[in-house]
């Protein structure tokens, strides 16, 4: 598995291939830009403990960007991917270290493996200066879900209700403490684009506070209405177990059950938030609140109403309960048929 390391003096044993010789510096040579050159970095790659690779980069103050100075991967190291995933990891450092989010680099006209390398990660050539190809890439935070259940980096809570993610592996956590608030723990530099996505999966959240209860970003409150469970048109077949086990252990009332339905319809289709639904059905609550939302996918999602219909499943009570691993079987499987379908 590759890792990433920042150098600390240790000896380098990196071996270049002689065809490359003529477009990177020596690795002596690398070490010693690092050692007398301010505002720069050098990051190993390492694999079981082993140096295969480095990446020298210096922040450009007065340009507002990172220029990638060197890459390179030893010899027998080559033609395996390393080189784009040691990449890859270097920008998650340089989003997670670095003020700045624009990379520069360039390569000499003639090196097609430093070419294709930046190319396959999303550079792009903007300039050239004699035989020199100048290539930038603005970096994005990557932002992930977590639909696990099982995380020691996130409260039991924060899993139950899918609040768990991490940016640029760091944990950023979501606890909805009612219809339309939250408690954020993360404060990177990030905040905003964590708080988009959450508000992607859960838009009815328009209050978000740290942990010391300050305010932290507010939107316009989302109007919520209080209707019948019974009265819910599902627009899908079946619930997992595992969800409704895990659901369970933190749901007590209706009152902090809010629900999408698609907005200008008749019926009251809805379109997320089934498994709670159905739990509150199970556990007797007759009334949740719901907020109105588009969909650009409406043509989908009536093609997913007409087959519950179709099914039998007119209210909330119709859903099948199955194992997590028979829910991803075959709902997974009918989703991923109909859409591969299109």
């Amino acid at each position: 598995m590759i890792r990433l390391k920042e150098y600390d003096n240790e000896q380098l044993n990196i071996v270049v291939k002689s065809s490359q010789k003529e477009f990177v510096m020596g690795v002596d040579k690398i070490v010693s830009v690092f050692k007398s050159t301010n505002n720069t970095k050098l990051l190993l790659c390492v694999i079981e403990d082993e140096v295969v690779g480095l990446c020298l980069y210096r922040v450009n103050t007065e340009y507002n960007n990172i220029f990638l100075w060197q890459l390179l991967i030893d010899s027998q190291y080559q033609g395996n991917g390393y080189g784009k995933t040691f990449l890859g990891l270097v920008e998650e450092y340089i989003l997670r270290e670095e003020s700045y989010q624009r990379v520069v680099t360039t390569y000499k006209e003639g090196n097609e493996v430093s070419r294709k390398l930046f190319s396959s990660l999303g550079y792009l050539e903007f300039s050239t200066d004699e035989d020199e190809v100048n290539m930038e890439k603005t970096l994005k935070p990557v932002i992930k879900r977590i639909d696990s259940y099982n995380d020691s980096r996130f409260s039991r809570k924060v899993l139950n209700q899918h609040g768990a993610y991490t940016v640029n592996n760091v944990p950023c956590s979501f606890e909805v403490i009612s219809k339309d608030e939250a408690i954020v723990d993360y404060s990177d530099r990030y905040l905003d684009e964590a708080i988009e996505l959450f508000r992607f999966y859960t838009g009815h959240v328009s209050t978000f506070y740290n942990k010391s209860m300050e305010v932290i970003a507010q939107f316009d409150p989302v109007s919520f209405r209080k209707v019948l469970i019974d009265d819910l048109q599902p627009s899908q077949f079946y619930v997992s177990q595992a969800k409704l086990d895990a659901l369970s252990s933190w749901m007590d009332s209706g009152e902090n059950i809010v629900v999408p339905i698609l907005k200008g319809s008749i019926e009251k289709v809805l379109m997320d938030g089934h498994s709670r639904i159905y739990l509150a059905k199970v556990k007797g609550i007759k009334h949740v609140y719901v907020y109105e939302e588009e969909n650009e996918n409406v043509n989908d999602l009536f093609h997913f109403v007409k087959e519950a219909k179709l099914r039998g499943i007119r209210s909330i009570a119709g859903l099948k309960r199955l194992t997590h691993e028979e829910y991803i079987d075959v709902w997974y499987k009918y989703c991923d048929d109909y859409f591969n379908g299109q």
